[in-house]
């Protein structure tokens, strides 16, 4: 049988909405709304000691939820820089060694970061789309959001989500990991971004922002916005952030 390309298999899965995705919440089906759970009942359980939840972990972790609603604050551009740093920047100790601030099959550090910035409270965070340069700590101004003939709106599938500060994009380069990996390097990909997104609602759990994770991307527009070619380069996720 022939191999599955991981570029065919991203691919698949792009743009897919389904009219269902936007039925408002009174019209929902209760599979929808019903949380399921796996139990073993026939098999002998041991009751596990109470959680202790008295570190700062604890606090941040059960306090950690998403926020569909942003005020009119915009972020500062301290807080740009702390939250991209805590997401995905590096961190050097005193014996001069370096990590990232994230989970990475095999080091290889497949995901980019490219923050929309809507509104700011620094004149010098001007909105539009910039790349967050890891290795220098620095956000590189690219374009405006209308670049490439593409509308703001364009962007997302929901007004409220217009609304955030900032979006922030998580782009996968599949070759980092494939060249390692193979096909198996989606599963590492994916999991390098949900650590990073992990990340990012810890760190809004602990600043008082407002976060979500967010799915409805228009992925092709998206791309286009960013100049990747949907192959070496793809959008794998996204979040929504404000005051």
């Amino acid at each position: 049988m022939k191999e599955q390309s991981l570029h065919d298999f991203h691919d698949s899965s792009k743009n897919i909405f389904t009219p269902t995705t936007f039925l408002p919440d009174d019209c929902w089906p209760k599979e929808w709304k019903t949380t399921y759970y796996k139990e073993y009942p026939r098999f002998e359980s041991l009751e596990l000691p109470k959680p202790e939840v008295n570190s700062k972990l604890s606090e941040l972790t059960s306090s950690r939820k998403s926020a569909r609603t942003f005020g009119s604050r915009g972020l500062t551009l301290q807080e740009v820089s702390n939250l991209l740093q805590h997401i995905g920047g590096e961190f050097a100790h005193t014996d001069e060694t370096v990590h990232r601030a994230q989970a990475s099959g095999g080091g290889r550090y497949a995901i980019e970061m490219y923050p929309i910035i809507r509104f700011s409270q620094n004149s010098e965070l001007q909105p539009g789309v910039h790349h967050y340069n890891v290795k220098s700590h620095s956000l590189e101004y690219l374009w405006p959001t209308t670049a490439n003939n593409t509308k703001p709106e364009q962007l997302v599938r929901d007004q409220w989500a217009e609304l955030a500060s900032v979006h922030l994009l998580f782009t996968a380069v599949f070759w980092r990991s494939t060249n390692k990996y193979r096909n198996r390097a989606y599963r590492y990909i994916c999991m390098e971004a949900g650590a990073m997104l992990q990340n990012a609602y810890l760190y809004a759990a602990d600043t008082g922002l407002n976060i979500v994770g967010y799915g409805g991307t228009n992925d092709d527009m998206v791309e286009k916005l960013l100049r990747l070619d949907g192959k070496n380069e793809v959008l794998i996720s996204s979040c929504l952030i404000g005051a």
